[in-house]
């Protein structure tokens, strides 16, 4: 007999200035079912700004549990080998019995660089404006930072304009570039960069975003530098 789907308890009300009370952790193993729960409910147009690649629900638990497996394997090494550096933490908004969103971790070698380490990150549909997106980035710079490394890289859709609007916000600077994600090849993108230093000061620790923060203006581009990953 099949039985009607569980509706989710109600999250708690927006409040009218601050955020709500959020906790970030390591991701564990048993966390994987949640975390393709949040994956695979996402919107389309969300999803596919975080990931163009479309994971089914067997393929998304394999690529977190290797994740998760290769952060707990690695820790002993990250902070002098970035190629070693893998991770993932979790989002949890009090009185919510389910992950909110979560962020990966990933060291990279630029050739003539200094490691740098590559940031993504992804917030539930239903928990967009609770301030979970910059709880999320200030633990992955803070984790960065006591790991030894001081700049974040990543990619951005040029059309992402909500992703560029917010990441201006918090210092990242945007370069050209004409890197295609082979998944999807008809978006332009932005390679970009920022200081993990001033990503924690725009993002204090015990307040996460200023809902009443001034309008930011677009984002600031910059040629990219000379060298590649490698």
């Amino acid at each position: 007999m099949t039985g009607a789907a569980a509706t989710p308890p109600p999250l708690p009300p927006r409040p009218a200035s601050g955020p709500v009370e959020v906790r970030i952790r390591p991701g564990r193993l048993r966390d994987v079912p949640e975390l393709v729960r949040l994956y695979l409910s996402l919107s389309p147009a969300a999803r596919y700004r975080f990931h163009p690649f479309p994971f089914n629900r067997v393929a998304a638990g394999l690529a977190y549990s290797a994740v998760l497996v290769a952060q707990r394997l690695f820790s002993p090494f990250q902070r002098r080998h970035p190629r070693f550096l893998v991770g993932l933490l979790v989002a949890e908004v009090a009185g919510v019995d389910r992950i909110a969103g979560y962020g990966t971790m990933r060291g990279v070698l630029w050739e003539g660089m200094e490691p740098r380490v590559r940031f993504g990150f992804v917030v539930g549909d239903e928990f967009r404006g609770y301030g979970v997106g910059p709880r999320v980035l200030r633990a992955q710079a803070q984790r960065a930072v006591d790991l030894g490394y001081r700049w974040e890289i990543g990619a951005v859709f040029k059309s992402d304009t909500t992703a560029l609007k917010a990441l201006t916000k918090f210092g990242v600077r945007f370069y050209e570039t004409d890197y295609r994600d082979p998944k999807a090849p008809d978006e332009e993108n932005y390679f970009t960069e920022g200081d993990l230093h001033e990503i924690l000061r725009l993002i204090p620790e015990s307040t996460g975003m200023d809902r009443h923060a001034p309008a930011v203006r677009g984002p600031e581009i910059k040629p990219l530098a000379t060298g590649g990953a490698r």
